[in-house]
């Protein structure tokens, strides 16, 4: 075997071996109820949203960012508490991922705040 072929062969091990270790992004879907008062539980439903790929959900407005307690978590659903500190508005829901690298990855749903 060539030298050429070898160092391919071994920096395609290499970048497959990267891409197997990389956490699965969180993605979620749909949140029921679509909106509700501060501190009314929320469950957001989706993919990844295990406690390997997500350790704190986020209500934002694009500037502030609302950290909400985490009550129960599946891969499939998390459900929150609506914080205190959340005025009456729509929201996005995010997230934050784990690791030396954490990602604050914000959903393509959205939560309304009411009074």
């Amino acid at each position: 075997m060539k030298a050429s072929s070898v160092f391919l062969l071994a920096a395609l091990i290499l970048v497959a071996m990267c891409l197997c270790a990389q956490s699965p992004i969180p993605s979620i879907k749909s949140v029921e109820p679509l909106s509700a008062k501060a501190g009314a539980a929320v469950k957001a439903n989706g993919e990844n949203l295990s406690k390997q790929s997500v350790v704190q959900v986020f209500l934002t407005d694009g500037k502030n960012d609302i950290p909400c307690q985490i009550t129960e978590q599946t891969a499939t659903a998390i459900t929150f508490t609506v914080s205190a500190k959340a005025k009456p508005m729509r929201y996005s829901v995010a997230v934050l991922t784990p690791g030396k690298e954490p990602k604050f990855i914000e959903q393509p749903v959205r939560l309304e705040v009411i009074p």
